[in-house]
């Protein structure tokens, strides 16, 4: 347990609850299409690994006080499980505030307290994911009213990181590498992603600003932009990634703006796919992945070197 708790650090939070992350995984606001990322009130937690059962460790600590069992929608994709569990967690910041987690299989009471890195048990491939989407934790935090309902979470605050300034401005999006392709999506390598006070990410400018995209683009119509401190992002300036317009701010909370999609698709070599799926990292990977129209259409294969286009 040790060696996962060292591995994990705060990365955001909400009514003074400081949700963690694997430094070698990442994490997203925004990169979903469920009320509670659309509005910044929920956060995805993903660990290094891709596959189902991955060992979920634990991003908060508190005690254990509800597990409700529900039943998911099934997915023509993909095998979901028959039950799901919402657990709930009542945070050590006061008896009031309560911790949602999601997509896990469970090996925990009620009762139990849990701490940051402990064991959980094992992430789900959901019914409410769609065909790309990896085995996450989402985390929501909540004050002592409705803990089953989908709706009344507080928002979710990143945590500035502290690191230096690192600017990729990349316009073409060529000479991209493929660095794995699997049935439902594909991984490309870029020269380095974008840096805003340790946290990277594929960066976009918003008005005047670096920005790190948080969203799918352009499968889902809502997106954010991580900031950093000091930025003099207003309502209204334009999203751009490299030179095409994707999207318009409509609200700013803290160090992200969120934005509404503007009218965009995403080519591979020209070919287009379903768009490019964008989260937040501790670790500066510059991996981008890659949706396709459906699973199994990538014609791309491991060492290819491509291009990306926005029209």
């Amino acid at each position: 347990m040790e060696e996962a708790v060292l591995r994990l650090k705060p990365v955001a939070e909400a009514e003074n609850v400081v949700v963690n992350a694997p430094i070698d995984g990442c994490f997203s606001i925004f990169n979903s299409p469920y009320y509670s990322h659309r509005k910044g009130l929920a956060i995805d937690v993903y660990p290094s690994g891709i596959e189902q059962g991955s060992t979920a460790y634990s991003p908060v600590e508190g005690k254990v006080k509800r597990i409700y069992e529900f039943k998911p929608p099934k997915s023509k994709f993909f095998e979901t499980p028959k039950a799901e569990q919402l657990i709930i967690v009542e945070s050590e910041v006061g008896k009031d505030i309560h911790i949602r987690l999601l997509h896990i299989d469970s090996k925990l009471k009620v009762g139990d307290v849990v701490s940051i890195g402990d064991e959980l048990g094992s992430l789900v491939r959901s019914g409410f994911f769609d065909f790309w989407t990896a085995p996450h934790i989402h985390v929501e935090v909540r004050k002592n009213a409705n803990l089953i309902r989908a709706k009344g979470s507080e928002p979710v605050i990143l945590i500035e990181q502290g690191g230096a300034l690192k600017v990729n401005r990349v316009n073409e999006f060529s000479n991209l590498k493929v660095i794995s392709v699997h049935e439902e999506f594909t991984l490309l390598r870029s020269k380095g992603g974008s840096g805003i006070g340790g946290v990277y990410g594929l960066g976009c400018t918003v008005g005047r600003n670096l920005g790190i995209l948080d969203g799918g683009i352009s499968h889902y119509p809502y997106g954010g932009a991580y900031l950093g401190p000091f930025n003099s992002v207003k309502l209204g300036d334009v999203v751009r990634l490299g030179s095409a317009i994707i999207g318009k701010v409509e609200w700013i909370s803290m160090n992200v703006a969120f934005f509404k999609r503007m009218p965009i698709a995403v080519y591979v070599n020209e070919a287009p796919v379903k768009g490019i799926s964008l989260f937040l990292s501790l670790t500066n990977h510059g991996v981008i992945k890659v949706v396709p129209k459906s699973p199994g259409e990538s014609p791309l294969q491991q060492g290819n070197t491509v291009r990306l286009s926005f029209k």
